[in-house]
């Protein structure tokens, strides 16, 4: 994920990048075995900052 922003990054000049990452909605055993698909997006805030 980092190479993709700092790709990202000297593609657009922008220096926050913004990565969704998708995450499963459901943490027990329980709700493991219910039908269906439930997932969420973590949005991950990157700042690439240049030394120099």
């Amino acid at each position: 994920m980092a190479c993709a922003a700092v790709y990202r990054d000297c593609l657009t000049g922008q220096h926050d990048i913004v990565i969704g990452v998708p995450v499963v909605g459901r943490s027990g055993p329980c709700e493991l075995a219910v039908p269906g698909m439930t997932s969420d997006n973590l949005r991950l805030l990157l700042r690439i900052e240049r030394q120099g």
